[in-house]
Order: C-alpha cells, then sequence, then structure tokens
C-alpha cells in the first residue's frame, strides 16, 4: 500500500499547490493510497498512524529544509539526512 506523506499540514499545502494538490490527492487516494500531512521525516514514530508499519520502499523527494547555500544551511540538511535514515532503519522489515 502506498503512503504519500508531507511535512506540511493540508491546509498549508493546499495554499501551496491549490488545484493541483487537490487532484493528486484524489488520484492517489482513488488507487487506494493513504494521504498524509504534519509528518515529520525525522520523528517518523512520533506519527501515529506510521507505528508499527514496515515499508519496503522509501522514497524521500528533495529532502530540504529551506534556507539558502551557507555551510550551516548544509549542515543542516546533512543532519535532516541522518535522522531521516535512523527513522528508517526503524521502520525497515530487516531493520537495515
Amino acid at each position: 500500500r502506498l503512503t504519500a506523506t508531507s511535512y506540511d499540514s493540508a491546509d498549508e499545502v493546499a495554499q501551496k499547490y491549490g488545484a493541483t494538490f487537490e487532484s493528486a490527492k484524489a488520484a492517489l487516494e482513488a488507487s487506494g493510497a493513504r494521504v498524509l500531512h504534519s509528518v515529520d521525516a525525522t520523528q517518523l514514530e512520533a506519527c501515529k498512524e506510521l507505528r508499527g508499519e514496515a515499508f519496503d520502499v522509501v522514497w524521500w523527494n528533495l529532502p530540504h529544509v529551506g534556507g539558502g547555500h551557507s555551510e550551516a544551511d548544509v549542515e543542516s540538511n546533512r543532519l535532516a539526512l541522518r535522522l531521516f535514515f535512523q527513522e528508517r532503519a526503524g521502520l525497515s522489515p530487516t531493520k537495515g
């Protein structure tokens, strides 16, 4: 089963992407996918809908914490990736 998530709330995503979001969400749900919002990929266990779930494949599209291109911004993105992979390891059926 496909699970699509966003860090932003549903309202924030709707404001940013408008009809494109509504269309994509409807298509995902019509195909049997679930769509979750306000999900922090660096703290997956905090999302009650994902607790106890195991995933065969995880796709994190363009992880970026915002900011510019300073060394601090780059390090923030590296930290987000590290935390995500640590969280991901906990959700893997093989724990790896």
